[in-house]
């Protein structure tokens, strides 16, 4: 995105090695980094992904600093920065209740909003219906539909096999 758009990213790094290599490399790509916090008393977050034969994968998360709770602060300069001209796509590997509030407050700024579900958790009925599209793998697709959460538009991925648009899908 950084090549075509002026992007930023928001989130929490500690202060060691990982975070300092991230928050660099995140720089040298053209991204704005101001809102990637050094949290000096957590370490960077990691996530493993297992892929096995088959393809399927799976993810364990050790979330560190995006586990902070130093959230209302980050939130509220992120969210200061917004209007209707920006997009916000988000994922679930920070704290419940700040992506809730990250979608809130960035659809009243009039901002739209993306979001990847993973790893899944389910968003209240009145947030999801905020977020356009909703990003899922195949399994979180169940779970979503589990949940009963009818997004405005859903894109769909399946690994090696492609993605779908509202169960359009394209040619892998």
């Amino acid at each position: 995105a950084a090549r075509g758009a002026s992007v930023a990213m928001v989130g929490h790094v500690g202060d060691d090695e990982g975070g300092r290599a991230y928050r660099d490399r995140l720089s040298r790509l053209g991204i704005d980094v101001d809102l990637v916090v050094v949290d000096p008393d957590r370490p960077t977050g990691h996530a493993l992904i297992v892929v096995s034969a088959d393809g399927e994968n799976s993810i364990v998360i050790a979330p560190g600093a995006n586990a902070s709770d130093r959230w209302p602060d980050t939130l509220k300069r992120a969210l200061d920065g917004l209007s209707s001209e920006d997009v916000v796509l988000l994922q679930q590997e920070i704290p419940h209740d700040v992506t809730i509030a990250a979608i809130r407050g960035a659809h009243d700024k009039g901002a739209r909003v993306v979001i990847n579900m993973a790893p899944f958790a389910a968003l209240p009925e009145d947030v999801i219906a905020l977020v356009d599209p909703v990003i899922v793998n195949e399994h979180e697709a169940l779970q979503l539909a589990d949940a009963g959460l009818v997004p405005g538009s859903t894109v769909t991925t399946f690994g090696a096999e492609g993605v779908a648009w509202d169960g359009e899908q394209s040619p892998s």
